[in-house]
This record gives structure tokens, sequence and C-alpha cells, in this order.
């Protein structure tokens, strides 16, 4: 009975311990603001980022230009038109196996009977 209640103590102290060391956690800088006041705004109801605008990346350097117009890499780049994808012959064999494979669909089951008592008053909420 008196080794329980000292293993429970130890489990209590060892779970302080460990929260108490992931709350301070080294290299843990300073909580950023969070109130717009502190964070101000570039305009109204678009806050201030934490990048500065002159730190922000040219996104322009970081992606390739797009493919020229008629060219082989264009035409990779566009999705295949609607009706040729429907009618892949990859995709006609599944579709007719599945046709002539499938059972019927079970029938609808009878509806339950309905109560003709008096109908239940409606539950409302209340805060």
């Amino acid at each position: 009975m008196m080794a329980s209640g000292i293993l429970r103590s130890l489990a209590a102290l060892g779970l302080a311990a460990l929260l108490g060391a992931c709350a301070h956690a080294p290299g843990a800088g300073p909580v950023p603001p969070t109130d717009p006041a502190q964070i101000g705004e570039l305009r109204p109801g678009l806050l201030r980022g934490y990048l500065d605008r002159s730190v922000l990346p040219d996104s322009l350097a970081l992606l390739p230009e797009p493919p020229a117009s008629g060219s082989a890499a264009q035409a990779r780049t566009r999705p295949p038109t609607a009706p040729r994808a429907r009618n892949w012959p990859a995709r006609a064999a599944p579709a007719a196996d599945a046709r002539s494979t499938s059972p019927p669909p079970p029938a609808p089951s009878p509806a339950p009977p309905t109560s003709t008592s008096r109908p239940r008053p409606r539950p409302t909420c209340t805060r």
C-alpha cells in the first residue's frame, strides 16, 4: 500500500518536471505579438506579416518562366479534354465489367409504421 503511494508521488513529480522542462525549452525565442495594435496594418483589415517588406522573397525569381505558346512543354501542362478522358480504353473495360457482374441493387425496405400519437415537443436550446 505504501509503495503505490510513493510511486504515485514519483510519477506526479516526474510529470511536473517534464512539463516544466517543456515550458522553458532552450532556444525558444520571445513570443510574437498577437495584438493587432502591436502588429500594425498594411491597410485596413490586412495585418502586417512577420517579415519586413524589404526581406520578402522575389517569387518571380523562384519560379521558372511559363512554357512558350504552342510548344510541347505547354501541351504537357494542359489536362486532357473531358470527352477524351471519358473515352479512354483503360476506363471502358472496368466500367463494362462492373455493369455485367454487379448484382442488382436490393429492393427498398418498407417504411416503418408511423405513430398516430401526438407529436413530440421540439427541443429548445437555452444558454
